[in-house]
């Protein structure tokens, strides 16, 4: 079962993809699960492996293989890649609860100049709620 949190935040992230006015939207979106980050990090570290993904598309969000993700990060080009292709054609986002149990922080990275990590809490009317910005791209 997937906590409150997570939930709604999977729904504001997809729900933010299909509104987001970024040139070359991306078609696609790889959302990541991680295990817990120490209070005070300020992003996912790179090189973790997720415990969970999720990919949406215009067929709707739905859960994937661990391996898909995998496979993606392998393949994709890299930012001074001269392929042709853009590693944003499809984007990307994180979630992980913090190891003191009351905030979680989600990130997205819609392109190479847009996205955005934050810092999350069940605020105490028991919904989520936008506690700090952590960065801003």
């Amino acid at each position: 079962m997937i906590p409150p949190i997570e939930e709604y935040l999977i729904r504001h992230i997809t729900g933010e993809w299909h509104t987001i006015r970024v040139e070359d939207l991306p078609w696609g979106l790889w959302i990541r699960r991680y295990a817990a980050l120490p209070p005070d990090a300020n992003e996912v570290d790179g090189w973790a492996v997720p415990e969970r993904v999720w990919f949406a598309d215009e067929a709707g969000l739905r859960t994937e293989s661990i391996w898909k993700w995998a496979r993606f990060v392998a393949t994709r080009p890299s930012d001074d890649s001269d392929s042709g292709r853009s590693r944003f054609n499809i984007a990307r986002a994180a979630l992980a609860p913090y190891s003191d149990g009351r905030h979680d922080y989600a990130d997205t990275l819609w392109g190479p100049r847009h996205g955005w990590g934050a810092r999350w809490e069940i605020g105490a009317d028991g919904f989520p709620c936008y506690e700090q910005n952590l960065w801003r791209a």
